[in-house]
């Protein structure tokens, strides 16, 4: 059985410079550093939202659409704390509190139809749990 390759991205930034390290699992390297003034802000944040989409294409987030990826995070930042996630906590989280009351839900119902998050208990009030598949 071959083994699944994998990426290890180590990130640095400061003012003046983005550094990244890409390890493969294979063992090459890909080393980028960018060296930019105070005005290209947006071009350190254009070099963070590559690393970002090439490790939700790394974890097979890219299927799911921006709505469902901000509730997983915040379940993810949320289950470091709490083993059932509410509702409640989920909607008033930072990443998720912007969200429209029926696109979370929407959002929601796709992240367990998925099996991403699965219903913790029958009830209808029952929390969530982040499945450890990811």
């Amino acid at each position: 059985m071959t083994p699944t390759p994998y990426v290890n991205i180590y990130l640095r930034c400061d003012i003046w410079r983005v550094h990244v390290l890409y390890r493969h699992s294979s063992g090459s390297n890909y080393f980028k550093q960018g060296a930019h003034s105070m005005n290209t802000s947006l071009a350190r944040l254009a070099d963070l939202k590559r690393v970002l989409l090439g490790m939700e294409r790394d974890l097979g987030l890219q299927s799911l659409a921006e709505p469902e990826r901000l509730i997983l995070c915040a379940a993810a930042l949320q289950d470091e704390d709490d083993i059932e996630l509410s509702v409640a906590a989920l909607q008033t989280h930072q990443l998720t509190e912007g969200l429209p009351r029926s696109t979370f839900f929407k959002a929601l119902k796709t992240l367990i139809s998925t099996g991403h998050l699965t219903k913790v208990g029958p009830s209808k009030r029952s929390g969530y749990a982040l499945n450890t598949r990811l």
